[in-house]
């Protein structure tokens, strides 16, 4: 079914009246009013507020969307550190100690019993050579996983675009509610001020002129009524947005736009036809399909908990402590008598080295100089027995593929009813509307009979208001139906992923 004779296009999406989501952005092509505005913020200059900048205001803040978009950060953070992560780690360690009492002096390995200062810097570097693909497999994952973000930050944007555009429509359905009542309420004045001539020339009798006064007050309330209807949708508008009601936007509108009548004709394609196009392009279904493949990677990188590890690994270090000391050592020869002549009495001496040790302070550079070492080495890790733990962890892994075939099912299935049921409302949403149609146009022509026959003096002014309610209800009837028209069409065209317009 299509729209005739109107010039706003719209691009939006609808929700699954039956709890599934259908995606929806709104965009306005054709009609002048409708210029494109990258204006997202408050507006100072009174000036109404088109369905475009309605929408990019909302979004800008929404916090769904703001939500979504630090998720969306999030996993582009988590993707680009996964890709670092097979690089190399250093890391830089330096540790100092005051250590007082009876210890070991943990560089010249002796007893000490004295206030120790003492350090230790090292500097590690380690590589994993192989942890069974769960890298590689991680950085998959974790890049897809951007992508289904990605999708469900657009999603809360179609969501807000899609509440946005409903209630500027229902604002233009009750602009175009309170231009009727209040155009029925100029009639029913006419009528009243011709009357009450007439009655002051005792032409016509009281009761004729009660009722249409009663007629006029019933009008006026109608327009009161509708005047209170198109507030409460604004400020319904105003609240979808996040846009703050008080003193500063109390004038708060929209651009008002005429969409006149529109023409029914039947759909083109049927729900299977538009089905086939619709799950090629729904992003719901894409994120789902991806939600697939990130759970099996998921199996991927639980299963890499089975095979060996293999680390590589380089440290230098070196330090120092205040109770190491340079120790000096010196052989002096001296002599030593040993002994006596017999019978002469003459001494007999040697000459005996003599060693004299003499200890001075270690300097600190010296001792990280001498003290520097380099070890190269690596870490082989091979699984035996974890309590279950890896396989358990396939098990759970395998499940969530499982899950996630279920969900991408299920979405399809939403998809599919969603589509038949849209289908149906669309079609239904036409019968009514031409019904109505037919309505006001029989109830229009009774009207203008009944008007002629009261203004004749064929029928009294109870006659005549009821004719003419019946017709105020009814043009109020066929608005409603048009816009439920306008809103069940479009849909159908969304689903073939064709740009959504009101009219063309």
């Amino acid at each position: 079914m299509f729209m005739k004779n109107t010039q706003v296009k719209l691009f939006f999406q609808l929700p699954n009246p039956f709890g599934g989501c259908v995606w929806i952005v709104v965009w306005l092509l054709s009609h002048p009013i409708f210029a494109q505005n990258n204006e997202t913020k408050v507006k100072s200059d009174g000036r109404p507020w088109n369905l475009q900048e309605c929408i990019e205001f909302a979004q800008s803040n929404s916090i769904p969307v703001k939500q979504s978009q630090i998720q969306a950060q999030i996993s582009e953070n988590n993707y680009i550190q996964s890709k670092y992560g097979r690089l190399p780690s250093v890391n830089f360690n330096h540790q100092q100690n005051l250590q007082g009492g009876r210890s070991i002096d943990p560089f010249s390995n002796q007893f000490v019993n004295q206030l120790v200062n003492s350090s230790n810097t090292s500097l590690v570097a380690s590589f994993n050579a192989f942890s069974g693909f769960q890298q590689s497999n991680t950085i998959r994952r974790n890049e897809l996983n951007v992508e289904v973000n990605q999708l469900n930050r657009e999603q809360q944007k179609y969501n807000v675009a899609l509440n946005v555009a409903l209630n500027y429509l229902q604002v233009l359905q009750n602009y175009e509610l309170l231009d009727v009542a209040r155009k029925q309420t100029e009639v029913t004045k006419a009528q009243l001020e011709r009357t009450q001539k007439l009655f002051d020339a005792g032409a016509v009798a009281i009761g004729n002129l009660a009722n249409l006064q009663a007629q006029l007050a019933n009008d006026e309330l109608a327009v009161i009524q509708a005047e209170n209807n198109l507030q409460i949708s604004k400020v319904n508008l105003m609240q979808q947005m996040n846009y703050p009601i008080n003193e500063m936007n109390e004038n708060f509108d929209i651009v008002k736009v005429d969409l006149g009548d529109v023409e029914v004709v039947d759909y083109p394609q049927n729900p299977a036809e538009i089905y086939a196009i619709a799950e090629m392009s729904q992003p719901n279904i894409q994120s789902a399909d991806l939600g697939i493949r990130v759970s099996q990677y998921n199996v991927d990188i639980a299963k890499a908990g089975r095979y060996p590890t293999l680390t590589l690994t380089a440290t230098l270090s070196s330090g120092f402590s205040s109770a190491r000391a340079l120790s000096q050592t010196s052989v002096a020869l001296q002599q030593q008598v040993i002994g006596t002549v017999d019978g002469t009495g003459q001494t007999v001496s040697t000459l005996t080295p003599v060693v004299t040790r003499t200890a001075t302070p270690y300097p600190v550079f010296r001792q990280y100089d001498d003290n520097f070492a380099q070890v190269v080495g690596f870490r082989l890790g091979i699984p035996i027995f974890n309590g279950l733990q890896v396989k358990t962890n396939i098990r759970n892994s395998m499940l969530g593929v499982e899950n996630a075939k279920l969900t991408a099912q299920n979405n399809r299935i939403i998809l599919r009813q969603t589509i038949e049921q849209a289908f149906v409302n669309a079609d239904l949403a036409a019968n009514t509307y031409k019904a109505q149609q037919k309505q006001v146009e029989g109830l229009s022509l009774a009207f203008e009979i009944a008007q002629k026959n009261f203004e004749a003096g064929a029928i009294n002014s109870f006659d005549y208001s009821i004719a003419k309610t019946n017709l105020d209800r009814a043009r109020a009837n066929l608005i409603s139906a048009k816009y439920n028209y306008l809103f069940r069409t479009e849909v159908l065209d969304f689903y073939q992923n064709l740009p959504l317009t009101i009219g063309d």
